[in-house]
């Protein structure tokens, strides 16, 4: 149905008039004459009414659960505080009781770890009692090739290691100075072996630039040797002192290979002439030395500052 757009009347009884014809228009159309058509809306409404009340019933009887859970949790745990507290009051009280046993436990694990460390120590010297035996498989291995050089170091150092555990713990418990000199005594064939194992590999190191040619592979090795012993000095705190060995070495070498080159000079002239060998020996460094060293050796500059 379409109403007609609002309008304007002169008096009263023209509006009156007018909506009297509306109203008439309005009861005569059929679509308000269906008796069911209020009666649907209001069941469907009722239906919804109904949906929505049991939602909210549902709702309220879970809220009621859940603050019953809460209470029972909390009546729970006020209850677990209350036996934890008293577990603690008979625990005090049963340190209270004991507390002579408590303090004599100091007492106890101390003579406990002397005794750990006293059994360890034992043992370290049962070691090194076969100190002899283990220093002669090394020196047949030193022997026998320069390929072994990386295990007879691992070893070496894992000997000395535990030459200096043993010192240090019989110095800790006051060893006798007679029991000292004993295990010194077994020390000397391993302090033998390490001087003469190092300077081999010093030796090496003053042939640096032959060696460099003939067997560049061994050069890095030994290098490496040391490089890997100032490592461990440097990670026990202890100052390094291999590299610059290596390098006063090298600095040594350059003036023995001066004083073999100008032997017998006779004049400036022979001199002079007998003097190039140092741009032939620097050729040398700069295509094989400089390959065998790590860069922070500047071994090129040591041998230039030693060839000025």
């Amino acid at each position: 149905m379409f109403f007609a757009p609002l309008k304007s009347f002169e008096n009263e009884a023209e509006a009156k008039e007018a909506a009297q014809s509306e109203l008439l228009d309005i009861l005569n159309n059929k679509s308000f004459l269906v008796p069911d058509k209020f009666s649907g809306l209001i069941t469907e409404y009722r239906k919804k009414q109904s949906d929505y009340n049991n939602e909210i019933n549902v709702a309220i009887k879970n809220q009621i659960e859940n603050i019953s859970s809460s209470t029972k949790f909390l009546e729970d745990s006020s209850q677990s505080l209350e036996k934890a507290k008293v577990e603690y009051q008979n625990l005090n009280k049963y340190w209270e009781n004991s507390l002579e046993f408590h303090n004599d436990m100091d007492i106890y694990e101390k003579v406990l770890l002397f005794r750990r460390n006293i059994s360890t120590l034992l043992d370290q010297i049962k070691y090194f009692l076969n100190i002899s035996s283990q220093i002669k498989k090394l020196e047949e291995l030193f022997t026998e090739s320069e390929e072994n050089f990386d295990y007879i170091h691992y070893k070496l150092l894992a000997l000395c290691e535990l030459r200096d555990n043993v010192i240090s713990k019989m110095n800790e418990n006051q060893t006798k100075t007679e029991d000292l000199k004993k295990i010194f005594k077994e020390f000397e064939v391993l302090e033998s072996f390490e001087v003469k194992f190092y300077a081999t590999l010093f030796n090496s190191i003053t042939n640096a630039r032959a060696l460099s040619k003939n067997n560049p592979i061994q050069l890095i090795k030994v290098i490496k040797i040391l490089e890997d012993s100032d490592n461990l000095l440097e990670r026990e705190g202890k100052p390094t002192k291999f590299r610059n060995k290596c390098l006063d070495i090298i600095k040594v070498s350059i003036d023995k290979r001066f004083d073999e080159e100008l032997s017998g000079s006779k004049n400036i002239n022979e001199t002079l002439e007998k003097l190039q060998f140092t741009v032939s020996d620097l050729i040398e460094v700069l295509d094989h030395v400089v390959k065998c060293f790590p860069k922070k050796y500047e071994i090129f500059k040591v041998y230039e500052e030693g060839y000025k």
